[in-house]
C-alpha cells in the first residue's frame, strides 16, 4: 500500500517494478532483471492510493509477468532460468508504502 506514489519492487541491481510512478502514476515502469531494458506501459500502473493491493512479480524461465490484484499488467518474453537474486520492496521522494504480507517462492 501507498500513501501517495512509488510501490517499487527490486530484483537484484536491474529488475524493478514501479506502480503510481512519480513522474507518471497511470504508467507501470518495469526494467528487465535479465537486462536491464526499460519498458513503459501506458494505463497499467496505477493503484489506488491507501488500499491494499495484491501484487505478483513472476519470473518464469523464459517469460516475466507482473499482476496486481489478479490482473495482468505487464507479460513479456526473456531467459530468466539462471537469475538468483535479491527481492526488495521500496518507496522513493517521501511516499510511504506498507507490505502485509511478503513471500518468495523458488520452483
Amino acid at each position: 500500500m501507498t500513501d501517495s506514489t512509488n510501490i517499487r519492487l527490486f530484483f537484484g541491481k536491474r529488475g524493478l517494478v514501479i506502480l503510481n510512478w512519480e513522474k507518471n502514476p497511470t504508467t507501470l515502469r518495469v526494467k528487465d532483471p535479465a537486462t536491464g531494458e526499460v519498458a513503459d506501459t501506458p494505463d497499467k500502473g496505477f493503484v489506488a492510493k491507501n488500499q491494499w493491493h495484491d501484487i505478483v512479480w513472476t519470473l518464469r524461465p523464459n517469460s516475466m509477468e507482473v499482476l496486481v490484484d489478479g490482473q495482468s499488467r505487464y507479460q513479456c518474453s526473456g531467459s530468466y532460468a539462471n537469475i538468483d537474486d535479491v527481492l526488495a520492496v521500496g518507496q522513493a521522494f517521501n511516499s510511504k508504502v506498507s507490505v502485509q504480507f511478503a513471500s518468495i517462492e523458488k520452483r
